[in-house]
């Protein structure tokens, strides 16, 4: 082999080197493309995933805060959607949620605050004892809902879940530790209690049963009582006032309390009008000899609160539940006030409409509503709450006393022609819901 056969045999050897460099290059190249567009494609269908999970919980966030606004209206926290009903009962579609969204027909509420993210909330028809809500969720241009059904109940131990506690009975009255009674005294309806009853002296239940519920609760009677006595093992279990108030109003973080605390600074109380004048936001009131009250509301409805209120002689109180339900919250937990009224003092309500409108007074006090001398009303009243483990909730009414509506209380004392729940209504409470269509 000459000395060119040679250099050929080098040639041929470093081309095919070369060839096999360039294929190994463009291999690699391939592989590394394909893992890229690997990648991205992974991190697009990662990011879908996520925006489409959080379009989800906005849409949840948005369901629960709709809860609260129907609960208790104007309420002074961020991101409460405003009351809406959809057009003819019916929520619009995903994609007509979506093109709606994209022409400005439906804003979001954003959710959170500052963020593109938002929710879209409403009710198919108008809500009452129960109500059904829509809420759409918008998260990076993925839109989702859940549709749930709402219901009020007196006064629940859970407001957040698919189902709620509740008392075993719609009960009109329900002194909790005692009931003690004498002198011509009615009550009117579904009546209980975790503990004892004495009556004497023409004290009589009429238009449903007397419960005695659990081991403590005892029936002492004499003197022409009468009652339908029927016995049940376990006590009703109810929750306090402060609960109720912090699960409706909850913290929102160790400067924010939630509950009676938060309600003694964001209310209502500059609504209230005193002799025809308006705009102080006291919380004691301290009216008689002709003088009146009167406490609005407004749509979605009015809180109240008050450390105390003493009304006597001809005292006019009007409770103008005509544009939303009235709640009036006593506080501070376990405070010594309560609602004094005595010698034909009158208490109004604009419209009897107790479904959709109407008046609830919750005590985290001592004392809740004393009431003597020819003095009538008809409202919802709940009067149980604990200081150190120990209940509170004191109402005593006598001498031609009227308490026309459902009343739940620590104890309660009546004499001389008092009367209860001639008129049967719950107290509002809040809204629970039960999960219809949860993630489209």
């Amino acid at each position: 082999m000459d000395i060119a056969d040679v250099a050929m045999g080098r040639r041929g050897r470093s081309g095919l080197a070369l060839a096999t460099a360039v294929m190994l290059s463009a291999c690699l190249t391939i592989i590394v493309a394909s893992a890229f567009l690997q990648t991205v494609g992974e991190l697009k269908v990662s990011s879908t995933e996520l925006h489409y999970e959080r379009a989800l919980h906005v849409a949840e966030a948005g369901a629960n805060a709709y809860i609260s606004r129907l609960t208790f209206g104007d309420a002074a926290y961020a991101c409460l959607p405003p009351l809406h009903q959809y057009a003819g009962g019916v929520a619009p579609s995903l994609s007509e949620f979506k093109v709606g969204v994209d022409s400005g027909a439906y804003t979001l509420v954003p959710y959170p605050a500052g963020s593109d993210e938002g929710y879209y909330v409403g009710t198919m028809g108008r809500p009452g004892k129960t109500a059904i809500i829509v809420a759409f969720g918008w998260s990076d241009g993925i839109v989702r809902s859940v549709t749930l059904r709402a219901g009020q109940v007196l006064a629940p131990s859970e407001i957040d879940g698919v189902t709620t506690v509740t008392p075993p009975g719609d009960y009109v009255f329900y002194p909790i530790t005692s009931f003690t009674a004498q002198n011509n005294v009615i009550v009117s309806g579904h009546a209980g209690t975790n503990g004892s009853i004495t009556i004497q002296n023409n004290v009589v239940f009429i238009n449903g049963t007397l419960d005695l519920n659990g081991p403590n609760a005892t029936l002492t009677h004499q003197n022409h009582c009468g009652f339908t006595k029927v016995v049940n093992p376990d006590p009703v279990d109810w929750p306090t006032v402060d609960e109720i108030a912090l699960k409706l109003f909850p913290n929102a973080g160790a400067t924010a309390p939630g509950g009676l605390v938060h309600l003694a600074t964001h209310n209502d109380n500059t609504d209230i009008v005193r002799n025809g004048t308006s705009g102080s936001p006291a919380t004691t009131l301290n009216l008689d000899n002709n003088k009146t009250v009167r406490f609005p509301s407004k749509p979605g409805g009015s809180n109240y609160y008050l450390t105390s209120a003493t009304f006597q002689n001809k005292v006019a109180v009007t409770l103008d539940n005509s544009n939303g339900p009235i709640t009036i919250w006593f506080g501070p937990s376990g405070g010594a006030g309560g609602w004094t009224g005595q010698n034909n003092v009158t208490w109004t309500k604009t419209t009897d409409d107790d479904v959709n409108k109407p008046v609830t007074f919750y005590f985290g006090t001592q004392a809740a509503l004393i009431g003597q001398n020819n003095f009538s009303c008809n409202v919802g009243l709940y009067a149980y709450n604990k200081v150190n483990g120990s209940p509170i909730g004191a109402m005593e009414i006598q001498n031609n006393l009227g308490f026309h509506g459902s009343c739940v209380a620590n104890t309660i004392v009546a004499q001389n022609n008092a009367s209860f729940g001639n008129e049967y209504f719950k107290p509002r409470g809040a809204y629970y819901y039960k999960r219809l269509f949860w993630g489209e």
